[in-house]
């Protein structure tokens, strides 16, 4: 620690901007989770460099949740460097990593994705990560300021304070009040109950895509042998998919005063300034138009895929469904719709007609689930997803619904 305190010593930072940082307020939090693979990180591609905003582009997983031995300390410093251990990275791929759950056996996966370089990263058209010396530095002057006469910080004071060091590294002009846009991405009732205790104002932003599309895309992902990450057996994953959109669909406030809503991808490619402005709207602040295009850190970075028509079909006609799904048989189709019901009627996705009669004899739930056991080599449980099918089937959660067009 005392070496890196020592280059800290010595880096320079802009005392203006830190001052205007250090009488700013953050009493608004936007929090914006998956429903599966359903573009959250899209979203917040488009949403990070409004000016009202700040954020970072790192889940920080669990942080909100306590459960695992989190970043504590004797000191502001020490939990400053216990924080940074736990989530920062000089890899710009970030790093994973398998984090015990606190007075359990049971391991977390908790990526390391808050990333920064040893030096300012000036290269033009490649992704600006900031200098981790001068984000100490900011954050420690910082707290000495607004915090003068704290041995430590709460949970929110903390989480504040990250998001200005960040964002005064990135240069960002101050704001007297800015909104924390927090990319969370895996919806946790628990973790946006904590949240909504800290905040005056918590709007949570859910992303969905056709449950079809987005549950066939999940599970292509986990099945990648390519720098595939995530702690879960092979045999579990299409129950971990499953499972994963049969909770990540349910509403997680808790207080009349945060306000909850769905947006659509297949929305946001089709009329994306339409979209956006009911955000921005919602949340009382003015339209921007830096966010018709994906940023990372404010600035625009090739190769973000995104707002080029190509990632998603139109669910509106039956042929392009078909064509993305060729993974499915009509069968499954027809499983898929009936299971998830519920969310076609609130989410206003049209239920596909005409499907042709499937002679194809299967032993499985779902025939794709021969097709992967086939090709991977591998038995999944069936009678495993079969209850867990029977137990969404009788459950009565509460569905969020979608943001109003006014």
């Amino acid at each position: 620690m005392d070496i890196i305190l020592e280059k800290v010593n010595k880096t320079k930072i802009n005392k203006k901007l830190l001052l205007q940082y250090s009488k700013s307020k953050c009493n608004k939090i936007v929090s914006i989770v998956y429903f599966g693979r359903s573009g959250s990180q899209f979203l917040y591609g488009l949403l990070e460099s409004h000016p009202n905003f700040l954020s970072i582009k790192s889940e920080f997983r669990a942080y909100w949740s306590n459960k695992y031995d989190s970043p504590l300390g004797e000191s502001i410093k020490d939990q400053l460097f216990n924080f940074l251990g736990l989530y920062a990275s000089l890899n710009e791929k970030g790093e994973h990593q398998m984090v015990r759950v606190k007075g359990t056996n049971l391991d977390i996966h908790i990526p390391k994705d808050f990333i920064f370089s040893e030096r300012d990263n000036k290269i033009k058209n490649k992704r600006r990560f900031p200098n981790i010396y001068k984000f100490i530095k900011y954050f420690l002057e910082l707290c000495s300021i607004k915090y003068k006469n704290k041995k430590i910080l709460n949970n929110k004071e903390f989480f504040d304070t990250v998001f200005m060091s960040y964002s005064m590294c990135i240069s960002k002009p101050a704001q007297k009040e800015f909104i924390i846009l927090y990319n969370h991405h895996v919806p946790d009732k628990s973790e946006i109950n904590i949240i909504e205790k800290n905040y005056l104002k918590t709007t949570i932003i859910h992303t969905i895509r056709h449950p079809i599309q987005t549950f066939v895309s999940h599970i292509k992902r986990y099945l990648e042998p390519k720098d595939r990450f995530n702690g879960i057996e092979d045999k579990n994953i299409v129950y971990h998919c499953l499972s994963c959109l049969f909770k990540d669909d349910q509403q997680l406030k808790s207080r009349d005063n945060s306000v909850e809503y769905a947006i659509k991808l297949e929305d946001l490619h089709k009329n994306l300034k339409f979209e956006l402005n009911k955000i921005f709207k919602n949340l009382n602040i003015k339209f921007d138009n830096s966010c018709l295009k994906e940023t990372l850190d404010g600035s625009f970075t090739p190769g973000i895929t995104g707002f080029d028509g190509k990632q998603i079909k139109n669910t509106r006609k039956q042929k392009d469904l078909y064509n993305f799904t060729s993974y499915l048989s009509n069968k499954d189709i027809l499983k898929f719709q009936r299971i998830f019901e519920k969310n076609y009627h609130k989410w206003n996705y049209k239920f596909l007609e005409k499907i042709l009669e499937d002679n194809n004899q299967s032993n499985t739930v779902f025939d794709f689930i021969g097709d992967i056991e086939k090709k991977h080599n591998f038995q999944i449980d069936d009678q495993k997803i079969l209850d867990l099918i029977f137990r969404r089937a009788s459950s009565k959660q509460n569905i969020f619904g979608l943001l109003s067009k006014n």
